[in-house]
């Protein structure tokens, strides 16, 4: 499996949670996530996504100033379009087999009182790694919450679970 059809699947596995999870969960602030709400970190992790899209045009990716749309976390249908939206780009002719090795720059800074920012080189590949890596991470704090709230997660077992700890268990299983 490419690493881009491993991001789509990722988007997909968002989107079936979304339609599956009662709407009135999904804005609702939780102790368990330090006062945030699923949608919160819907809406940050689809916003990676984005930032990359928009960055590939500039050469430059900042998930620093992405644009914090607060639509994403409150709205489930909007953010089900930003999801589709995603998966069109991803699924679109800019990923030709160069594009994966295509330098690129990320800006950040690490800074909390004084924002300092440092240029470094990467690939969209690179990106693209981080991309499905944050999302998992963000899929499993999201997990808690859904446990916590008594949600029956039958339905998404594997949420939030990186596909290296998958591959490990089927081997533990045989």
């Amino acid at each position: 499996m490419t690493l881009l059809t491993s991001n789509i699947l990722q988007l997909e596995e968002i989107r079936t949670l979304l339609e599956k999870m009662p709407e009135d969960i999904y804005s609702v602030k939780r102790d368990v996530l330090s006062g945030a709400s699923i949608g919160q970190h819907v809406r940050h992790l689809l916003e990676f996504y984005v930032t990359l899209e928009q960055g590939l045009k500039a050469n430059m990716v900042c998930y620093d100033t992405r644009a914090r749309d607060l639509r994403i976390e409150t709205d489930v249908s909007y953010a089900l379009q930003v999801i589709d939206k995603a998966s069109v780009f991803m699924s679109s002719a800019f990923f030709d087999k160069n594009a994966f090795k295509r330098n690129i720059t990320l800006r950040a800074s690490y800074g909390v009182d004084v924002s300092v920012d440092i240029d470094m080189d990467t690939t969209v590949e690179r990106e693209l790694a981080y991309c499905l890596d944050h999302a998992i991470h963000h899929l499993a704090i999201i997990k808690i919450s859904l446990i916590e709230s008594g949600i029956d997660l039958k339905m998404v077992s594997d949420l939030g679970v990186a596909s290296s700890t998958l591959r490990y268990r089927a081997t533990c299983a045989q």
